[in-house]
Protein backbone atom coordinates (compact mmCIF):
# COMPACT_ATOMS: atom_id res chain seq x y z
CA UNK A 1 0.00 0.00 0.00
CA UNK A 2 1.39 3.33 -0.74
CA UNK A 3 1.65 6.53 1.57
CA UNK A 4 -0.65 8.03 -0.63
CA UNK A 5 -3.26 5.32 -0.41
CA UNK A 6 -3.12 5.15 3.93
CA UNK A 7 -3.74 8.73 4.34
CA UNK A 8 -7.10 8.13 2.11
CA UNK A 9 -7.84 5.32 4.59
CA UNK A 10 -7.33 7.29 7.35
CA UNK A 11 -8.55 10.16 6.68
CA UNK A 12 -11.94 8.11 5.46
CA UNK A 13 -12.31 6.04 8.84
CA UNK A 14 -11.73 9.60 10.50
CA UNK A 15 -14.67 10.75 8.10
CA UNK A 16 -17.05 7.65 9.14
CA UNK A 17 -16.39 8.01 12.94
CA UNK A 18 -17.29 11.55 13.20
CA UNK A 19 -21.17 12.11 12.59
CA UNK A 20 -21.95 15.14 10.62
CA UNK A 21 -24.15 17.96 11.74
CA UNK A 22 -27.37 16.03 10.74
CA UNK A 23 -27.12 12.89 12.30
CA UNK A 24 -26.01 15.29 15.66
CA UNK A 25 -29.19 16.92 14.95
CA UNK A 26 -30.90 13.63 15.00
CA UNK A 27 -29.88 11.96 17.67
CA UNK A 28 -29.94 15.09 19.72
CA UNK A 29 -33.72 15.08 18.66
CA UNK A 30 -35.90 13.34 21.63
CA UNK A 31 -38.37 10.45 20.53
CA UNK A 32 -41.66 11.41 21.63
CA UNK A 33 -44.62 9.22 22.05
CA UNK A 34 -48.03 9.50 20.55
CA UNK A 35 -49.67 10.53 23.58
CA UNK A 36 -47.13 13.39 23.85
CA UNK A 37 -47.73 14.24 20.45
CA UNK A 38 -51.63 14.49 20.88
CA UNK A 39 -51.47 16.50 23.57
CA UNK A 40 -49.27 18.81 21.98
CA UNK A 41 -52.00 18.69 19.41
CA UNK A 42 -54.87 19.12 22.17
CA UNK A 43 -52.82 22.30 23.53
CA UNK A 44 -52.51 24.01 20.22
CA UNK A 45 -56.39 23.55 19.27
CA UNK A 46 -57.86 26.66 20.71
CA UNK A 47 -61.44 25.76 20.70
CA UNK A 48 -60.74 22.69 22.99
CA UNK A 49 -58.60 24.70 25.34
CA UNK A 50 -61.65 27.18 25.93
CA UNK A 51 -63.92 24.48 26.52
CA UNK A 52 -61.15 22.33 28.83
CA UNK A 53 -61.15 25.65 30.61
CA UNK A 54 -64.58 26.38 31.21
CA UNK A 55 -65.14 22.71 32.23
CA UNK A 56 -62.24 23.04 34.53
CA UNK A 57 -63.83 26.26 36.29
CA UNK A 58 -67.34 24.95 36.60
CA UNK A 59 -65.92 21.45 38.43
CA UNK A 60 -63.47 23.40 40.71
CA UNK A 61 -65.90 26.01 41.95
CA UNK A 62 -68.45 22.88 42.56
CA UNK A 63 -65.47 21.09 44.20
CA UNK A 64 -65.03 24.08 46.31
CA UNK A 65 -68.84 25.08 47.08
CA UNK A 66 -68.65 24.98 50.80
CA UNK A 67 -66.42 27.13 50.90
CA UNK A 68 -67.10 29.48 48.20
CA UNK A 69 -70.90 29.35 49.00
CA UNK A 70 -71.90 32.64 50.84
CA UNK A 71 -74.88 30.77 52.92
CA UNK A 72 -75.90 27.41 53.34
CA UNK A 73 -77.71 26.07 49.91
CA UNK A 74 -81.37 25.47 52.46
CA UNK A 75 -80.51 28.61 54.01
CA UNK A 76 -83.98 30.82 53.69
CA UNK A 77 -84.11 34.79 54.12
CA UNK A 78 -87.53 35.27 54.69
CA UNK A 79 -87.18 39.23 54.44
CA UNK A 80 -85.02 38.84 51.18
CA UNK A 81 -87.67 36.48 49.05
CA UNK A 82 -87.22 37.46 45.37
CA UNK A 83 -84.26 40.20 46.32
CA UNK A 84 -82.40 41.56 42.77
CA UNK A 85 -78.66 40.48 42.81
CA UNK A 86 -76.67 42.74 45.36
CA UNK A 87 -73.71 43.10 47.53
CA UNK A 88 -75.55 40.58 49.93
CA UNK A 89 -76.75 38.54 47.81
CA UNK A 90 -74.42 38.53 44.23
CA UNK A 91 -77.24 36.59 41.92
CA UNK A 92 -80.44 37.55 43.84
CA UNK A 93 -82.61 34.87 46.11
CA UNK A 94 -85.17 32.50 45.10
CA UNK A 95 -88.82 32.78 45.61
CA UNK A 96 -87.96 31.11 49.31
CA UNK A 97 -84.95 33.54 50.22
CA UNK A 98 -82.71 31.46 49.44
CA UNK A 99 -79.38 32.84 48.01
CA UNK A 100 -78.83 31.10 44.20
CA UNK A 101 -75.35 31.75 44.07
CA UNK A 102 -75.39 29.18 46.80
CA UNK A 103 -77.80 26.86 45.13
CA UNK A 104 -75.97 27.18 41.55
CA UNK A 105 -72.09 26.19 43.27
CA UNK A 106 -74.03 23.16 44.85
CA UNK A 107 -75.88 22.45 41.94
CA UNK A 108 -72.93 22.63 39.77
CA UNK A 109 -71.53 19.48 42.00
CA UNK A 110 -75.24 17.40 41.10
CA UNK A 111 -75.04 18.07 37.51
CA UNK A 112 -71.53 16.88 36.87
CA UNK A 113 -71.86 14.05 39.33
CA UNK A 114 -74.90 12.66 37.72
CA UNK A 115 -73.97 13.19 34.25
CA UNK A 116 -70.39 11.16 35.45
CA UNK A 117 -72.21 8.13 36.71
CA UNK A 118 -74.74 7.99 33.35
CA UNK A 119 -72.07 8.10 31.39
CA UNK A 120 -69.94 5.68 33.47
CA UNK A 121 -73.22 3.04 33.29
CA UNK A 122 -73.88 3.79 29.92
CA UNK A 123 -69.99 2.64 28.69
CA UNK A 124 -70.12 -0.40 31.06
CA UNK A 125 -73.44 -1.53 29.30
CA UNK A 126 -72.92 -0.32 25.26
CA UNK A 127 -69.11 -0.51 24.91
CA UNK A 128 -68.98 -4.75 25.94
CA UNK A 129 -72.08 -5.29 23.91
CA UNK A 130 -71.06 -3.90 20.70
CA UNK A 131 -67.77 -5.56 21.09
CA UNK A 132 -69.11 -9.38 21.55
CA UNK A 133 -71.92 -8.34 18.83
CA UNK A 134 -68.91 -6.81 16.51
CA UNK A 135 -66.64 -9.40 16.97
CA UNK A 136 -68.29 -12.78 17.03
CA UNK A 137 -71.89 -11.75 14.50
CA UNK A 138 -74.25 -14.38 13.57
CA UNK A 139 -76.96 -14.52 16.14
CA UNK A 140 -75.45 -12.86 18.84
CA UNK A 141 -74.95 -9.92 16.28
CA UNK A 142 -78.68 -9.84 15.56
CA UNK A 143 -79.63 -10.17 19.38
CA UNK A 144 -77.93 -6.96 20.38
CA UNK A 145 -78.86 -5.14 17.05
CA UNK A 146 -82.85 -5.54 17.83
CA UNK A 147 -82.12 -4.87 21.54
CA UNK A 148 -80.71 -1.97 20.42
CA UNK A 149 -83.38 -1.04 18.15
CA UNK A 150 -85.73 -1.65 20.81
CA UNK A 151 -84.81 1.06 22.87
CA UNK A 152 -83.57 3.24 20.06
CA UNK A 153 -87.13 3.49 18.49
CA UNK A 154 -88.38 5.58 21.56
CA UNK A 155 -87.00 8.81 22.34
CA UNK A 156 -84.86 8.82 25.08
CA UNK A 157 -86.03 11.67 26.90
CA UNK A 158 -89.94 10.26 26.30
CA UNK A 159 -88.67 6.84 27.64
CA UNK A 160 -87.22 8.61 30.53
CA UNK A 161 -89.92 9.78 31.46
CA UNK A 162 -92.09 7.04 31.28
CA UNK A 163 -89.90 5.10 33.08
CA UNK A 164 -89.25 7.37 36.08
CA UNK A 165 -93.12 8.01 35.99
CA UNK A 166 -93.22 4.62 36.46
CA UNK A 167 -90.68 4.06 39.44
CA UNK A 168 -90.76 7.13 40.76
CA UNK A 169 -88.48 10.81 40.59
CA UNK A 170 -85.64 11.01 42.41
CA UNK A 171 -81.64 11.09 41.91
CA UNK A 172 -80.68 7.84 42.05
CA UNK A 173 -83.56 7.11 39.66
CA UNK A 174 -83.52 9.27 37.60
CA UNK A 175 -79.26 8.09 36.98
CA UNK A 176 -80.20 4.89 36.40
CA UNK A 177 -82.95 5.22 33.98
CA UNK A 178 -80.92 7.98 32.12
CA UNK A 179 -78.32 5.21 32.00
CA UNK A 180 -80.49 2.14 30.45
CA UNK A 181 -82.13 4.20 27.95
CA UNK A 182 -79.39 6.03 26.51
CA UNK A 183 -76.25 3.13 25.68
CA UNK A 184 -77.17 3.05 22.58
CA UNK A 185 -75.17 5.09 20.69
CA UNK A 186 -71.93 3.47 22.71
CA UNK A 187 -73.05 -0.28 20.68
CA UNK A 188 -73.37 1.31 17.61
CA UNK A 189 -70.09 2.95 17.56
CA UNK A 190 -68.17 0.39 19.31
CA UNK A 191 -69.96 -2.83 17.11
CA UNK A 192 -69.01 -0.77 13.54
CA UNK A 193 -65.28 0.07 14.84
CA UNK A 194 -64.87 -3.92 15.97
CA UNK A 195 -66.38 -5.19 12.71
CA UNK A 196 -63.25 -2.79 10.68
CA UNK A 197 -60.94 -4.20 13.36
CA UNK A 198 -61.52 -7.79 13.01
CA UNK A 199 -61.27 -7.95 9.26
CA UNK A 200 -57.20 -6.20 10.09
CA UNK A 201 -54.37 -8.77 9.98
CA UNK A 202 -53.15 -8.42 13.27
CA UNK A 203 -56.00 -9.99 14.78
CA UNK A 204 -56.67 -12.37 11.91
CA UNK A 205 -52.92 -13.54 12.58
CA UNK A 206 -53.25 -13.85 16.27
CA UNK A 207 -56.65 -15.89 16.18
CA UNK A 208 -54.41 -18.11 13.61
CA UNK A 209 -51.80 -18.83 16.14
CA UNK A 210 -54.48 -20.29 18.68
CA UNK A 211 -55.14 -16.61 20.77
CA UNK A 212 -58.29 -17.20 22.40
CA UNK A 213 -60.93 -14.83 21.91
CA UNK A 214 -60.80 -12.89 25.24
CA UNK A 215 -57.38 -12.58 24.79
CA UNK A 216 -57.93 -11.04 21.30
CA UNK A 217 -60.55 -9.08 22.78
CA UNK A 218 -57.99 -7.79 25.42
CA UNK A 219 -55.13 -7.43 23.81
CA UNK A 220 -55.74 -6.00 20.12
CA UNK A 221 -59.75 -5.41 20.00
CA UNK A 222 -60.42 -2.91 23.61
CA UNK A 223 -57.32 -1.02 23.20
CA UNK A 224 -58.25 0.11 19.33
CA UNK A 225 -61.58 1.52 20.35
CA UNK A 226 -60.41 3.35 23.92
CA UNK A 227 -59.92 6.56 21.39
CA UNK A 228 -63.10 6.64 20.04
CA UNK A 229 -65.09 5.57 23.28
CA UNK A 230 -63.69 8.54 24.63
CA UNK A 231 -64.61 10.98 22.14
CA UNK A 232 -68.15 9.40 22.41
CA UNK A 233 -68.15 10.00 26.28
CA UNK A 234 -67.06 14.21 26.02
CA UNK A 235 -69.88 13.67 23.23
CA UNK A 236 -72.53 12.29 25.13
CA UNK A 237 -71.61 14.42 28.50
CA UNK A 238 -73.37 17.33 27.80
CA UNK A 239 -76.57 14.88 26.24
CA UNK A 240 -76.74 13.60 29.11
CA UNK A 241 -76.45 17.15 31.41
CA UNK A 242 -79.55 18.93 29.39
CA UNK A 243 -81.67 15.16 29.84
CA UNK A 244 -80.89 15.43 33.47
CA UNK A 245 -82.22 19.07 33.52
CA UNK A 246 -84.82 18.07 31.11
CA UNK A 247 -86.38 15.65 33.70
CA UNK A 248 -86.19 17.75 36.58
CA UNK A 249 -87.69 20.88 34.92
CA UNK A 250 -90.43 18.25 33.83
CA UNK A 251 -90.89 17.28 37.72
CA UNK A 252 -89.67 13.60 37.08
CA UNK A 253 -85.97 14.24 37.81
CA UNK A 254 -84.20 15.47 41.00
CA UNK A 255 -86.90 16.63 43.50
CA UNK A 256 -86.56 20.08 45.46
CA UNK A 257 -85.11 20.99 47.20
CA UNK A 258 -81.89 19.73 46.38
CA UNK A 259 -80.37 22.33 44.33
CA UNK A 260 -80.23 20.77 40.53
CA UNK A 261 -79.98 23.86 37.51
CA UNK A 262 -83.32 22.07 35.86
CA UNK A 263 -85.14 22.45 38.77
CA UNK A 264 -84.09 25.40 39.50
CA UNK A 265 -84.85 26.88 35.99
CA UNK A 266 -88.55 25.68 36.41
CA UNK A 267 -88.79 27.30 40.02
CA UNK A 268 -88.16 30.64 38.16
CA UNK A 269 -90.59 30.06 35.80
CA UNK A 270 -93.55 31.46 37.60
CA UNK A 271 -91.55 34.60 38.16
CA UNK A 272 -89.93 35.66 34.68
CA UNK A 273 -91.64 39.12 34.76
CA UNK A 274 -90.64 40.25 38.47
CA UNK A 275 -87.77 38.47 39.17
CA UNK A 276 -86.00 36.59 36.09
CA UNK A 277 -82.70 36.36 37.79
CA UNK A 278 -84.30 33.15 39.69
CA UNK A 279 -84.36 31.27 36.05
CA UNK A 280 -81.71 33.50 33.86
CA UNK A 281 -78.45 31.92 35.77
CA UNK A 282 -79.70 28.57 36.35
CA UNK A 283 -79.89 28.57 32.52
CA UNK A 284 -76.73 30.46 32.01
CA UNK A 285 -75.23 27.79 34.30
CA UNK A 286 -76.67 24.53 32.15
CA UNK A 287 -75.62 26.71 28.67
CA UNK A 288 -71.91 27.61 29.75
CA UNK A 289 -71.47 23.73 31.21
CA UNK A 290 -73.06 22.28 27.80
CA UNK A 291 -71.12 24.80 25.46
CA UNK A 292 -67.58 23.39 27.65
CA UNK A 293 -68.16 19.93 27.14
CA UNK A 294 -69.03 20.42 23.27
CA UNK A 295 -65.70 22.61 22.73
CA UNK A 296 -63.57 20.01 24.53
CA UNK A 297 -65.30 17.15 22.88
CA UNK A 298 -64.81 18.68 19.44
CA UNK A 299 -61.41 19.19 19.81
CA UNK A 300 -60.68 16.08 20.83
CA UNK A 301 -62.59 14.44 18.10
CA UNK A 302 -60.12 16.87 15.84
CA UNK A 303 -57.10 15.61 17.11
CA UNK A 304 -57.67 12.05 17.73
CA UNK A 305 -58.75 11.32 14.32
CA UNK A 306 -55.99 10.21 12.29
CA UNK A 307 -57.03 11.32 8.96
CA UNK A 308 -57.12 14.94 10.71
CA UNK A 309 -54.39 17.28 8.48
CA UNK A 310 -52.05 19.85 10.63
Amino acid sequence: MTTSDSISTKSHAQHQSKPDSTDKLLLATPVRSQWQIDLQRLCRHRAAMAGLILILTIAVMAFLAPWLSPYPYRAQHLDFIRAAPSTQFPLGTDSLGRDLLSRLLYGARIALFVALVVVAIEVVIGVPLGMVAGYFRGRLDVAVNTLADMFWAFPPLVLAMGVVAAVGPGLFNTMVVIALVSWVPFTRVTRAKVLSLRQRDFVQASIAIGGTHGWVLRRHILPNILITNLVLVTLTLPTVLLTVAALSFLGFGVQPPTPEWGAMLSEGRPYLQEAPWISTFPGLAILLTVIGFNLLGDGLRDVLDPKQTW
